[in-house]
């Protein structure tokens, strides 16, 4: 669950690539390393991926 304190950041909830016939998945995560290409330490995201995309992320969680 989502701290409230956070403002969440990446793509809305209505945003385009949610529609998008390849989007197979969606990520809500908090960034907690400063080494993160996906966003500064402290961001609270939420992403619609496809399934390369969603792979590449599974990868980073590492």
């Amino acid at each position: 669950m989502k701290p409230l304190h956070l403002p969440l950041e990446g793509h809305d909830l209505l945003a385009v690539e949610r529609f998008q016939d390849d989007t197979g998945h969606m990520a809500e995560f908090l960034i907690l390393t400063t080494r993160c290409p996906l966003g500064r330490r402290g961001q609270y995201k939420r992403l619609f991926l496809t399934e390369e995309e969603y792979s590449r992320m599974r990868a980073l969680e590492r």
